[in-house]
């Protein structure tokens, strides 16, 4: 299993492919003017502050490059820097500077296979967290079995908040939206596997 590192996302780029890269060096990628040694502390910066806002704030760990672009550009925009449309130069990194963890790094992603969080929920019945953990492992089992390198769970805080039946976000949701992420977590790194695989789920 391959987790991402906590300085890295995953970008959606304009034809739809993955990338798994830093924040810093997609920051720098969309920046006009090369920095000189103090602008570089700024971008650093920023490009911080834009990572927090996603994977923290959003809890996301796939985005794409227009929206970082917009991001980055919202952090910039009083330090006197000009980022670039997103796609006219973005970083080509080699496989030692992907996303990586302890256990390896990702040289390479596929198409994703995707699932809405929501839907699974949905599909459990409403019958609370045992129908859905059920339903989960329903649908994640093939995905495992088939190979995939690339697993993408979406709508976490959604459906935290459906299976509570909450309106808004408590200590409750978060413990359940624990419970999931380790659950995805476990399976994913207990599947006995060939090759490493990205999961994220945001």
């Amino acid at each position: 299993m391959i987790l991402l590192r906590r300085d890295c996302l995953v970008f959606e780029l304009a034809g739809g492919e993955l990338m798994p890269c830093s924040a810093q060096e997609m920051a720098f990628s969309l920046v006009v003017d090369p920095p000189d040694h103090e602008q570089v502390l700024i971008i650093r910066e920023a490009a911080a502050a834009v990572l927090h806002f996603f994977r923290v704030e959003q809890g996301r760990q796939a985005v794409t490059v227009a929206e970082f672009a917009e991001a980055l550009g919202r952090a910039l925009q009083d330090q006197g820097f000009s980022v670039e449309a997103p796609g006219t130069n973005l970083p080509s990194l080699p496989p030692s500077q992907a996303a990586a963890c302890d256990s390896g790094k990702v040289t390479s992603l596929p198409s994703p296979e995707e699932v809405d969080l929501i839907r699974v929920e949905q599909n459990s019945g409403g019958l609370g967290e045992l129908s859905f953990f059920q339903q989960l492992e329903t649908d994640l089992s093939p995905r495992l079995a088939s190979g995939s390198n690339l697993l993408i769970y979406r709508r976490l805080r959604e459906c935290a908040m459906a299976l509570c039946a909450s309106k808004r976000w408590t200590a409750r949701c978060q413990e359940v939206s624990d419970r999931i992420v380790t659950h995805l977590r476990l399976r994913v790194q207990g599947a006995q596997r060939s090759g490493a695989c990205v999961l994220c789920i945001h």
